[in-house]
Order: C-alpha cells, then sequence, then structure tokens
C-alpha cells in the first residue's frame, strides 16, 4: 500500500523538510522567541518515531536528581490524553485522562508529572505552584518554544542504518535530518540490546561529542493483581508499544516462550474482548506485558496479568551523571 503512494508520501517529506527547515532557522535568528523557565530544564528527546527508549532514559535521568535530593519533575503532554492542562498527575486520574506514560511515571515509578498540551504553560505552572525544582521535558527535542540547558537525544541503534539515507515524516522515520538534531545535542544516547557499541555508525554520529551507549536491563516479573510468582514457562504476550520486537526479545531472554501475541498499535487501548478470546484458547497460560502497558490493563479481570519491568543501563555512567549534574 505504502509503495502506491509513495510519490505523494515522498513530496510530502519534502514539504515537511523545508517547513521544519525554516522553523529551525527562525528560532536561531530569534524571530520566534523561546520562553526560559526560571528552574533548569533538561529535554530528553529523538528526532527519529517510535521505540527511542525516551521514557526508560528520562525516568534514569529523574531517579539520579531524586538520589541528590532534588525534586524533578517531568514536562509532558500526555499524548492521547483528554486533558489539555496544565495540570499535575495525581491519584486520581487514568491513563485516558493524561495517557499512559504520564500515568507509569506517577503512579508505578513515583516521580512528579505534570501535563500539559502547551509545554510553556506547564512550565510556568510547575514554577508558580512550586511542584519541582528541576524540570525534565520529555520527547522535546523538536519543541523549541521552550528552551532548556540541556538536550539528551536518544537514538535506538536499528534506526541508523536508516540515517544513512534519510526520509522525512511520512515518507521515512525522521523527525528532522541528523545534522539538525545534532546541532542542539549536548548528549547523545544510542540504545541498543547489547552495550557494545553497534558495528554500523554513521561517521557524523560516531564522532559526536559526549555520545554513550544504553542497554536495557530487566527487572523482575510481578503479577499486576496478586503477589504471586510466575510459574508458567508458556505465556501471552500482550503489547501496544513501538517496539514490541525488543519487548518479545526480553520475555524469552527469561527462558519464556510466547505462544500468542497480543499486539496494538503503540499508545493504543486494549479490547477486553479480544484479550478474553485469546485467553479461552489458553485458558492455564498467563499473559505478560510492559509496565507502560499495564496501566491500561489494571482495571480489567485479568488474575494472570504479569508485568516485565524494562529499565536502560547507560555505560559510563559516572561520567553521563557528571555531565548533567554540573549543567553541561
Amino acid at each position: 500500500m505504502k509503495f502506491l503512494f509513495s510519490p505523494i508520501l515522498f513530496t510530502l517529506s519534502k514539504v515537511y523538510k523545508f517547513i521544519i527547515d525554516i522553523r529551525n532557522f527562525l528560532y536561531e535568528k530569534n524571530i520566534f522567541s523561546s520562553y526560559t523557565s526560571k528552574l533548569p530544564t533538561i529535554c530528553v528527546g529523538n528526532f527519529t518515531v517510535g521505540g527511542n527508549s525516551k521514557t526508560p532514559l528520562a525516568i534514569f535521568v529523574a531517579e539520579h536528581y531524586k538520589r541528590l535530593g532534588k525534586k524533578p519533575v517531568i514536562l509532558m503532554r500526555g499524548y492521547k490524553g483528554s486533558l489539555e492542562g496544565p495540570v499535575q498527575v495525581s491519584k486520581y486520574h487514568n491513563f485516558k485522562d493524561v495517557g499512559d506514560e504520564a500515568i507509569l511515571l506517577s503512579k508505578i515509578k513515583n516521580i512528579s508529572v505534570v501535563v500539559s498540551k502547551k509545554r510553556v504553560l506547564g512550565a510556568k505552572y510547575i514554577e508558580k505552584n512550586n511542584i519541582g525544582d528541576i524540570i525534565i521535558l520529555d520527547d522535546g527535542l523538536q519543541h523549541r518554544a521552550l528552551n532548556r540547558n540541556i538536550n539528551i537525544t536518544s537514538l535506538y541503534e536499528k534506526h541508523i542504518s536508516e540515517l544513512k539515507k534519510p526520509k522525512l515524516l511520512p515518507y521515512g522515520i525522521c523527525r528532522e535530518s541528523a545534522k539538525s538534531a545534532l546541532k542542539r545535542t549536548n548528549l547523545l544516547i544510542i540504545t541498543s540490546r547489547n552495550s557494545k557499541k553497534p558495528k554500523e555508525v554513521l561517521p557524523e554520529i560516531l564522532n559526536y561529542k559526549n555520545t554513550f551507549y544504553a542497554n536495557y536491563k530487566l527487572g523482575k516479573v510481578t503479577c499486576l493483581k496478586e503477589n504471586k510468582e510466575l510459574n508458567s514457562k508458556n505465556v501471552i504476550a500482550i503489547s501496544a508499544i513501538a517496539n514490541p520486537e525488543g519487548f518479545y526479545t526480553s520475555v524469552e531472554e527469561l527462558g519464556l516462550s510466547i505462544i500468542e501475541k497480543i499486539e496494538l498499535r503503540d499508545h493504543s487501548d486494549f479490547d477486553i474482548n479480544k484479550i478474553s478470546s485469546v485467553k479461552a484458547n489458553h485458558p492455564n497460560t498467563p499473559l505478560i506485558c510492559t509496565e507502560k502497558d499495564s496501566v491500561k490493563l489494571i482495571d480489567f479481570n485479568l488474575n494472570s496479568l504479569y508485568v516485565l519491568p524494562i529499565e536502560i543501563e547507560i555505560s559510563n555512567k559516572e561520567k553521563f551523571f557528571e555531565l548533567i549534574t554540573n549543567g553541561y
């Protein structure tokens, strides 16, 4: 289907690139104004769509500052949430209000979260209400209206090969060119399934200053509803994330066998009827999902639902922490 529309998508990507380049130029020349918060602001973003580990990276940064006795606040737009904001996420909100990632960060990771479709208003809201002392701007590399002290750019290793001949949205996966994004990047994080340097790295990325490599770290599988161990080797994997293949690999690394998958697009809502239908075919087989998906499944009556936490670990993290703590 994409092949049939390729000429149209290619043309649209050229138009999109022109608009992005003009927009960046206007911000760089201060023709478009940007707001500078009174609080230190760290941006965690990317320049390719989907599965770049932005959320685990934002958690990694926030937890570092919490260990230092600081009060970090993650500012996000609450993708697919109904609230415009600005609003601080509380126990009274659910994923339909503020999005699945906001609930994950607030209720599971115990990090202060403010959701605002307009991030400048969100920053001012954090300042006015003394919610925290450091702003972590989630998914904000292309959000030029709010200035930041540090830009941390996350890049998934598997996307590197596609950057040799980069294609911008909607024809390709790039939000902007690597060259443009790296001009504003202070720290580059390349994430893969291991901590080794990727075999295929573009020269501009390989030679980029302050490049760090990160790999996934698996947490302990826990039951969402009850305090019980996972005693089955067979599981049904359920996902609505950008990179489900990485999740499936992680499940298999635990020695589990996936006998069926329930797979939806990133951030999609789950259908209990679909889940029940699959479970009916495998009544004794437990379900397993990510923490991000668990916030959308918690209200379903699924006693055999297990959660696999996935974190990231950055090589040379002492240097990474030193750079962000000292404000770069």
